[in-house]
């Protein structure tokens, strides 16, 4: 954990976490594209980066680039 100190605003202790980040890209060489997948924060615990703002949680995401 860390101690948060900002002129103006409340000083406080923001609690340590850990995060575990992934991501994986698929080519698909037939039509000149990608596909992403991937995920933020694997452990599904909520954090909070620094005071004053809200709880951070998941994401889960696919993209598809073409390069025609």
């Amino acid at each position: 954990s860390f101690l948060w100190q900002q002129s103006g605003f409340v000083d406080a202790m923001v609690p340590a976490c850990t995060v575990v980040d992934a991501s994986m890209n698929f080519e698909l060489p037939k039509i000149k594209g990608n596909i992403k997948v991937g995920a933020t924060n694997l452990s599904g615990n909520d954090y909070m980066p620094f005071i004053g703002t809200g709880w951070v949680g998941s994401q889960y995401y696919v993209g598809f680039t073409l390069n025609p």
